[in-house]
């Protein structure tokens, strides 16, 4: 590259690479994440949760289904409205992000306005999809994961038998840190599994 600075060079393969990389650390991460709520089974607000999930399984799984339906549709019928005169809808992986962020309240309505005559058109569409995937959509999700919490949150059969390990380790911690006031002190060792006290 030094020796031929007139030459083009091609880091297509090197963003590729940078790009599978990415993704497999993102796997990763989400896996370490599903062991530490494993870990954290023990604690009332985790087991609450991954109660109301198993709980609520079949139902979000309807309403996601239905869901994926609706924004397909609306997808479909922004490619075809909007698809030859916007760049942010030429495609089906730039509508799905251009979809997704207008549903978290992002959306240009400049860009409508450069591509349309008539801007009503583009902009009742957006109103019409974040109406429903928002008001209607979303709700279902959310009347879902309420309903089935407040069954749960009162189940006396969720409620961990073993003490709640963020209790242990903060006990463990202010056993360490805090000075005993008898003259003989009291030393931890974690030493894989077991605790080893020495007097």
């Amino acid at each position: 590259m030094l020796n031929f600075p007139d030459e083009f060079v091609n880091f297509t393969q090197v963003s590729t690479l940078d790009a599978y990389c990415t993704i497999s650390l993102s796997i990763i991460t989400f896996l370490v994440q599903l062991e530490l709520l494993s870990i954290l089974r023990y604690n009332r607000t985790i087991a609450c949760l991954s109660q109301t999930l198993r709980s609520s399984a079949t139902e979000l799984l309807a309403t996601g289904a239905y869901w994926i339906i609706v924004f397909w549709a609306f997808a479909s019928v922004a490619y075809v409205l909007m698809g030859p005169r916007l760049q942010d809808y030429s495609s089906l992986g730039t509508i799905i992000v251009t979809l997704s962020s207008s549903t978290l309240g992002k959306f240009h309505f400049d860009s409508f306005d450069e591509a349309f005559k008539d801007r009503l058109l583009p902009r009742l569409f957006l109103l019409v999809y974040l109406l429903i995937t928002i008001l209607f959509v979303l709700n279902m999700f959310i009347t879902i994961l309420n309903e089935y919490i407040s069954v749960v949150k009162y189940n006396p059969d969720i409620q961990p038998q073993e003490p709640e390990v963020f209790d242990y380790l903060v006990t463990q911690l202010k056993g360490l840190f805090v000075r005993d006031r008898d003259p003989i002190r009291k030393y931890s060792i974690i030493s894989g599994l077991q605790i080893v006290v020495f007097e």
